[in-house]
Order: structure tokens, then C-alpha cells, then sequence
């Protein structure tokens, strides 16, 4: 028989990236002579930060065959008449084996005609 069939696939990816520094600087000054002190302090600070993110997505869709054209695959009009053919025919399943003989759709007679060469 045939069959056509279609498998998709997705996928997608991310990424970030972050960087970050900070800087400070402190300072005091203090004294005293007597009942009299002072004090100085002074700070000064910075920072930096940058980011990034990246990301991606790609989808895939495919288009499988079994029996048929199979450069039709995709283009299921044009690919149906070419499995009208069964020499166009592929197996699609394997399933238990039988004798094929041994079938009540074999006809009797055929069976002794069989029977007779077979001896």
C-alpha cells in the first residue's frame, strides 16, 4: 500500500549573558587637640552593568512517504495516483505471518492443486 505522512519539528534556544562591576573609595580625616576635634569623610562610588540575550526559534516540516512517488512527497494530489499502481505498493506494516493456505479465503480446490505439486 502507501502512505504519506508528515513529521514537524521544533526548536528554540536561549541565552544571556550579564556583567556588572562596582567601585567606591572612603576616606576620613579626624583629629582633636584639647576640648576641640574635627572630622572629614568623603566617598565616591560607581558601577556598570551591561546585558545581553539572544534567542533563536527554527521550525522544520518534512514530508514522508511509503510506496508511492516518493519525489511527490508533500504534494499529496499528485502523489495519490501513483499508489493506484500495487507495483508502485510498499509494505507499510509487518504483522504475524501466516499460512496463507491455511486461510478459509484460499479456495479447497486450489489447496489439493497445491497439495498435488507439492508432493
Amino acid at each position: 500500500g502507501g502512505r504519506m505522512y508528515n513529521i514537524k519539528t521544533n526548536s528554540t534556544s536561549a541565552s544571556s549573558d550579564s556583567k556588572g562591576s562596582k567601585k567606591s573609595v572612603s576616606g576620613s580625616v579626624s583629629g582633636g587637640w584639647g576640648p576641640v576635634s574635627a572630622s572629614v569623610s568623603a566617598a565616591h562610588g560607581s558601577s556598570d552593568s551591561s546585558a545581553s540575550n539572544q534567542s533563536s526559534a527554527a521550525s522544520d516540516d518534512k514530508w514522508e512517504t511509503i510506496g508511492g512517488n516518493p519525489l511527490l512527497s508533500g504534494n499529496i494530489q499528485e502523489w495519490i495516483p501513483t499508489v493506484a499502481d500495487p507495483t508502485h505498493w510498499d509494505v507499510i506494516e509487518f504483522d504475524e505471518m501466516m499460512d496463507l493456505t491455511s486461510s478459509s479465503l484460499f479456495p479447497p480446490e486450489m489447496k489439493k492443486k497445491l497439495n498435488k505439486l507439492m508432493l
